[in-house]
């Protein structure tokens, strides 16, 4: 059976949020047992489930260079140039890192 990817995405989209135990039960009625539709929402969702807490904090936190706090406190790069771009204000924080205002360098 040919699937499009926005059936694929919409039962991937669904299956992800039930706990793996219900999945398979799900995907069974959803796919109407068709086994091809089931191993294309199935793999997408295995990966997703061995992801775990991938780049939820910063690198250098996971491999011991920098502690949380010291992330934390690190000083605030307002103004400072980046590559290309400039940057204007800090906007936000998230567990990964800060997220700024930017505009391309002219």
């Amino acid at each position: 059976m040919a699937t499009n990817r926005q059936q694929l995405k919409q039962l991937f989209n669904a299956a992800v949020e039930l706990a793996p135990p219900e999945r398979e039960a799900f995907l069974k009625v959803n796919c109407a047992n068709d086994d091809e539709l089931v191993s294309e929402v199935s793999a997408p969702l295995t990966a997703h489930d061995s992801a775990g807490n991938f780049i939820q904090q910063p690198a250098l936190i996971d491999v011991g260079l920098v502690t949380i706090d010291e992330h934390e406190r690190s000083p605030a790069i307002t103004g400072q140039q980046i590559g290309t771009y400039i940057s204007h204000q800090r906007i936000g924080t998230r567990r990964h890192g800060r997220r700024l205002s930017r505009s391309p360098r002219r």
